[in-house]
C-alpha cells in the first residue's frame, strides 16, 4: 500500500538490511535432529564418549534461538544501546544498526544498512587496529 511506510516512520530512500527465514526452518528442526541422531547411532559415526542426546539437545536449544527473530530483535536492541553508550566504542566506530520494527515480523528482521567489514577480515588488520 502506498506511503504505507511512511505512516509508520518510514524514512524513504533510507537503505535497509533485510533477513528472511527461510519457510518451514523452525518446524523442520525436530524433525532434522531426529533424523540425525537416527544415522549417527547407526552408522556409529559418534565418537566414543560422546553424549549424542546431550550434543542434540544443544543444538536444538541453539537452533530455536536462531529461529527467533523476536528475541534477536530485542538482543539487537539492547546491543546498540551498549555500544552507543560506551564512549570508547562509538570513537572506534563501533556501530549496531538500528532495528526497524514496524518492518519486522516472526519470520522477518529489517534494520537499517550499515556498511561495515566482516569478522574474517579481522586476522588482516595490524596489532593495533585488532586491539
Amino acid at each position: 500500500k502506498e506511503g504505507n511506510h511512511a505512516e509508520r516512520g518510514w524514512k524513504e530512500g533510507k537503505r535497509v538490511a533485510v533477513k528472511v527465514q527461510y519457510p518451514g526452518v523452525s518446524d523442520s528442526i525436530e524433525s532434522d535432529l531426529s533424523n540425525l541422531t537416527m544415522l549417527v547411532k547407526a552408522t556409529g559415526l559418534a565418537p566414543p564418549g560422546l553424549f549424542l542426546e546431550n550434543v542434540i539437545r544443544v543444538g536444538r536449544e541453539e537452533l530455536k534461538v536462531e529461529c527467533d527473530y523476536r528475541r534477536e530483535v530485542e538482543n539487537q536492541k539492547r546491543f546498540r544501546s551498549l555500544i552507543s553508550s560506551d564512549a570508547g566504542l562509538v570513537a572506534d566506530r563501533f556501530r549496531v544498526p538500528e532495528v526497524i520494527e514496524d518492518l519486522c515480523t516472526d519470520k522477518i528482521l529489517v534494520t537499517e544498512y550499515v556498511h561495515g567489514g566482516t569478522i574474517d577480515k579481522v586476522v588482516d588488520l595490524d596489532a593495533s587496529e585488532r586491539n
